[in-house]
């Protein structure tokens, strides 16, 4: 079956989210909304759904490439319970990919909830730290190759970070030494999991 990428607007947004069934995904799809609404004009760039021939929404993204075409900023991706498991999420991240590197993007961004990561981590995002909101953050090159390419990652730390060092710092700069007993358990498990994905140490090596 073959899947398109669909702009949609606020109104269009609205009602293809109405038809989710399950209730945490519509409310998560709700604060997505909001979230939106402060931060971005509907008018400049709405979200994206990827479509099947028969008119479904089968996930949806909010994304926004800078005005120099030089960074990814991936905001929210979400996948109704319904279709998740099915490679739905992966298939909207690389055709977005895809359009990204049509106008010559270097590099993404995005920032990643602890229960998210099982999602990643298989794609070969690596994460540089703690945001502010203690989401787990990546900023890497944009893959040449399409999103299939990051599973093979050999880049190095070094030319991971490129020209960003700067920028990675001030989203991570100490964020992981102000958390909560709950949170610091959490972060202990999740390094683990990550493994080498999870390069704060390596960055702050490069930083030193």
């Amino acid at each position: 079956m073959e899947y398109t990428l669909v702009g949609l607007s606020k109104k269009e947004y609205i009602a293809s989210v109405a038809n989710i069934e399950d209730k945490a995904t519509r409310d998560f799809a709700q604060i997505s909304l909001e979230w939106w609404n402060l931060h971005f004009s509907w008018r400049a760039h709405g979200c994206v759904a990827l479509r099947d021939v028969r008119g479904v929404d089968l996930s949806y993204i909010f994304y926004k490439i800078d005005r120099y075409c030089q960074n990814l900023n991936i905001h929210t991706l979400f996948t109704p319970l319904v279709y998740r498991n099915q490679g739905y999420a992966r298939e909207i991240l690389r055709l977005v990919f895809q359009r990204a590197l049509a106008k010559s993007v270097s590099r993404f961004h995005l920032s990643c909830v602890s229960s998210s990561l099982a999602f990643y981590l298989p794609l070969g995002f690596v994460f540089w730290g703690l945001n502010s909101q203690k989401d787990y953050y990546c900023n890497m090159p944009l893959p040449q190759e399409g999103l299939a390419s990051l599973v093979h990652n050999t880049d190095t730390t070094k030319e991971l970070i490129a020209d960003q060092q700067s920028f990675i710092t001030h989203k991570i700069d100490q964020n992981h030494e102000e958390l909560t007993q709950i949170q610091t358990d959490l972060y202990e498990k999740d390094k683990k999991f990550l493994g080498d994905s999870y390069r704060l140490r390596e960055f702050l090596d490069f930083r030193s």
